[in-house]
């Protein structure tokens, strides 16, 4: 996981909009998301509730967006994201339109929703800030080979292009993030000048993408009413 410093110089490039696609049909698409990925759509609720606007959604884990500079501030939401957690239903809540497109059959989701109930927040500490993380080890939550390209494939061109130059706090170095927005930006997608190259090698691999967890989980409600 890597921690990084203010943005040093920040590109905003908008791009063709075309027809957006629907929301549901993005958060079902195996070809953008890993299997173990309705693990979050189950959870996304509690990371809204606790106040996280956004969250960073990377190969295996799931990343707040706000940084705390007090400890004890943290300790205190860390507790209380467990707690929600905890308490959360574990059934993916059939019939529901976005859970019956991953849970195509009974012992598949009895595994998903054992992925839920394992689930136990942390602190990642470093230096004098604290985010807080899930952790989702050797589950795939992105599909192994997403890319720009088959993001264009399957949803159209972004609606916004957003090229960020980034210093590490450590390391002395900048890296390039550049982030692919659909939906208003409900949901966004990143690469980096860190990010594995993709098997084509024209590409780099998306590393994570960037969920508003308000509109996220308004669509996970939306999909229970139908």
């Amino acid at each position: 996981m890597r921690f990084t410093a203010l943005i040093l110089i920040a590109e905003i490039v908008l791009a063709g909009c075309g027809n957006q696609p629907d929301i549901t049909k993005v958060l079902t698409n195996r070809r953008i998301w890993g299997r173990d990925f309705p693990v979050v759509l189950a959870q996304v609720e509690n990371w809204n509730e606790l106040g996280e606007k956004r969250v960073d959604l990377f190969r295996d884990h799931v990343v707040g967006e706000r940084v705390y500079t007090k400890f004890d501030e943290a300790q205190g939401q860390a507790t209380r994201l467990r707690a929600l957690f905890a308490n959360g239903h574990p059934e993916l809540e059939f019939p529901n339109e976005l859970f019956l497109q991953w849970g195509k059959d009974a012992s598949r989701t009895r595994a998903l929703e054992g992925l839920v109930q394992q689930q136990i927040p942390q602190l990642a500490k470093v230096g004098n800030t604290s985010r807080l993380v899930n952790s989702y080890f050797g589950q795939q939550l992105l599909a192994a080979d997403l890319t720009l390209g088959v993001l264009k494939d399957q949803l159209g061109k972004p609606e916004k292009i957003t090229r960020e130059v980034v210093r590490s706090r450590f390391e002395g170095r900048s890296e390039v993030l550049t982030t692919y927005a659909y939906l208003g930006g409900s949901i966004q997608f990143a690469d980096s000048t860190y990010s594995a190259p993709a098997p084509n090698g024209t590409e780099r691999l998306i590393d994570r993408a960037i969920l508003d967890t308000a509109r996220i989980d308004n669509a996970v409600e939306q999909a229970k009413a139908k």
